[in-house]
């Protein structure tokens, strides 16, 4: 079958060949398909076989071919993006159950990860797995191995009940996709405020707590993004953000105070939006996928609020809760695009030091 491969030409009587194997349920023959044409690219029209298997299998009506894949990307050690977005199709392709054999049966050190990314995807589509028979095994075999995810609780905080999740569509031998939503200030309506201090903004710039860029980081490498990453101790507690506050900052996302526009956020849309950002990616790439946007988001909110994340939800959101959080846009600015584009600010609960994140990805 390799051999054919030579033209686009090709790929239609290849369809069907591959489709043949699936349907005998010829596994031995598409994990050596599988293994054979991952890491190629266009314009080798293997690269787009490998591709459909890859949208195919997850949601195939034989679950020891949808397992072909998950091991796959166990055993073969495909890039990443490949892996996460398996974990997030096979959660989304066949029955949970089916899934937490497949962690009992993997749960191995070569199949770690994709125990870890199945689990969280699980928990992120509703299923509280933290009592399952190998979810203590699980989480401390992550965190002798020293791996972030194993930071995460198998059930989710109030904060995230309302995450939406990747839907995908697919039909073999065809272009498949997914809808999604992307972060934004979506439709709130700018604060009005009353500024009753013209003096400029004191400040002492601080380091940034790491992890506050971490849904982001990929739309820089990825894609086209750029990413502004400010943290300042402010000479005297304030009151309240405001435009003339974030334009004394001197940041690239805010041209002035009269064009920045606030848009007060509780700390659930903001996590939603920090979330999308490592769910959708960029506008070319970038997506983490939900379980890595899972861990992403919490890092990011921990360091909006001036903590490191540490696996506990409720010690980072709580904070969420006292702090000043608002979403912004600025036209003026050159982080300012229709879609691909997020800024928050978050005036901690002491009213004296602040942190704010923005990103913009365009052509």
């Amino acid at each position: 079958m390799a051999q054919q491969a030579k033209a686009v030409n090709d790929l239609k009587p290849l369809y069907r060949a591959v489709e043949h194997l699936i349907e005998r349920g010829m596994t031995t023959d598409v994990a050596f398909l599988l293994k054979e044409y991952s890491g190629l690219s266009w314009p080798d029209p293997r690269a787009w076989i490998y591709g459909h298997l890859c949208n195919y299998l997850p949601a195939a009506p034989r679950i020891e071919m949808a397992e072909v894949l998950l091991r796959h990307t166990i055993f073969d050690a495909p890039p990443l993006i490949i892996q996460r977005r398996a974990a997030d199709m096979l959660v989304w392709g066949q029955p949970a159950a089916v899934v937490e054999r497949w962690i009992e049966k993997y749960l191995s050190p070569e199949a770690l990860y994709m125990a870890a990314l199945l689990a969280q995807t699980l928990t992120l589509r509703g299923r509280d797995t933290s009592a399952a028979s190998w979810a203590t095994r699980l989480r401390q075999a992550l965190q002798q191995a020293g791996h972030p995810l194993g930071t995460l609780p198998l059930f989710l905080h109030d904060i995230e009940r309302s995450l939406p999740q990747r839907h995908y569509r697919y039909t073999f031998g065809t272009l498949g996709g997914e809808s999604l939503a992307r972060p934004g200030v979506g439709i709130h309506k700018p604060a009005t405020f009353i500024e009753t201090c013209a003096e400029p903004v004191r400040f002492t710039p601080l380091a940034p707590l790491d992890g506050l860029t971490a849904p982001f980081d990929l739309w820089t490498t990825a894609s086209n993004g750029q990413l502004e990453a400010v943290a300042v101790a402010l000479d005297a507690p304030i009151p309240q953000l405001t435009p003339r506050l974030l334009a004394g900052l001197g940041l690239s996302s805010v041209q002035s105070a009269k064009t920045v526009q606030l848009y007060p956020a509780s700390v659930e849309e903001v996590f939603l939006n920090l979330y999308l950002g490592g769910l959708a990616g960029g506008a070319y790439g970038g997506e983490l996928y939900s379980a890595e946007a899972r861990l992403a988001a919490w890092r990011s909110l921990g360091a909006l609020v001036g903590l490191a994340f540490n696996g506990d939800l409720e010690s980072v959101a709580e904070p969420g809760r006292c702090c000043q959080l608002a979403l912004y846009a600025d036209p003026g600015s050159n982080f300012f695009s229709e879609i691909f584009d997020f800024a928050v600010a978050c005036l901690r609960s002491d009213g004296q030091s602040l942190a704010v994140l923005a990103v913009t990805d365009t052509d």
